[in-house]
């Protein structure tokens, strides 16, 4: 027997939708994962985000990305240490695809990620085994792994944000096997939906 663990995985991802085991819930950070940076110590003008250049295109696809699956009904929360005023200020940047609109809730402050992270799932209230955690900083996502085993979490390398969309899609964590009726209207199909 030939092992695919491409198609083991795939087909893993599958099941797991089918049992409802999708994830239901992006969590972000925001300095060096949504924009290049530290908003705070830059300015909103010196951040890096936009098609002008290699490193601000990665960044602004990888919003393009996270709108899509804000767009699909992924629900968007923000867990980012900074003042809250200075945090959005992010978001109002000309080229953010981002705003502060798409998100469901945003922790901005200066305490631990974990604490932070506690206070978006009780505000949420959708269970924290939905969850997907993503930040640049590998001390972030240990403490959060650490007090929230049952959210996964990945660590986004910010010395190659072209990678960040990939990071975030290729594991399936998002994947939704459900057709609705406007999904049938769109492709033109007849299909009788509860």
């Amino acid at each position: 027997v030939i092992s695919h663990p491409r198609l083991s995985f795939s087909l893993a991802s599958i099941v797991g939708s089918i049992l409802g085991e999708s994830k239901k819930c992006l969590i972000v950070d925001f300095d060096n994962t949504l924009w290049g940076g530290v908003v705070g110590e830059s300015g909103v003008g010196a951040i890096e985000l936009g098609p002008n250049s290699f490193r601000g295109k990665a960044f602004y696809d990888f919003q393009i990305t996270i709108k899509d699956l804000q767009s699909r009904g992924v629900i968007l929360a923000g867990c980012t240490k900074n003042d809250l005023e200075t945090a959005l200020s992010g978001l109002r940047h000309p080229s953010s695809i981002l705003s502060v609109g798409d998100f469901a809730t945003i922790e901005a402050s200066w305490d631990p990620k974990p604490v932070a992270m506690r206070r978006i799932i009780d505000a949420l209230n959708i269970g924290s085994r939905s969850m997907v955690f993503v930040d640049d900083s590998s001390i972030e996502v240990h403490a959060v792994k650490a007090e929230f085993p049952e959210i996964e979490s990945v660590i986004l390398d910010s010395k190659f944000p072209e990678k960040y969309s990939s990071s975030v899609l290729r594991p399936r964590f998002f994947e939704s096997l459900k057709l609705t009726k406007e999904d049938t209207l769109r492709n033109g199909t007849q299909a009788n939906l509860a």
